[in-house]
């Protein structure tokens, strides 16, 4: 037999990540690793992975990505979900670290 198996011995056809805030930022880590690992991506090829994160914090940045990387992110995108609540500041945090510094600082001058 080949392909991944359950203990139950039952093929695994989809694994789905799911976690809250940091749980939720390494259903996401999990996710990219389980399909940019070269030995795991092989064992996994033949299961479906989604990611399903709630409020998840950024655990990407990509500066000047390759174009393989590009690739890459636009292959596992459809398949990966962060749902946030209106103005959550978690899953918002990195990208306005200069708006939470500016805000910070005006509040320690007064």
């Amino acid at each position: 037999k080949k392909g991944t198996f359950a203990k139950d011995g039952e093929p695994i056809t989809k694994i789905i990540l799911t976690g809250h805030s940091l749980g939720g930022g390494l259903a996401q880590v999990a996710h990219l690793f389980l399909r940019a690992s070269d030995s795991l991506a092989n064992i996994c090829k033949d299961v479906e992975i989604r990611t399903v994160a709630l409020s998840a914090p950024m655990t990407t940045v990509l500066n000047n990505p390759s174009g393989e990387t590009k690739k890459f992110i636009n292959r596992i995108a459809p398949y990966m979900r962060n749902i946030v609540f209106n103005a959550d500041v978690v899953p918002r945090g990195y990208g306005n670290l200069d708006f939470i510094r500016n805000f910070v600082n005006a509040f320690q001058q007064e």
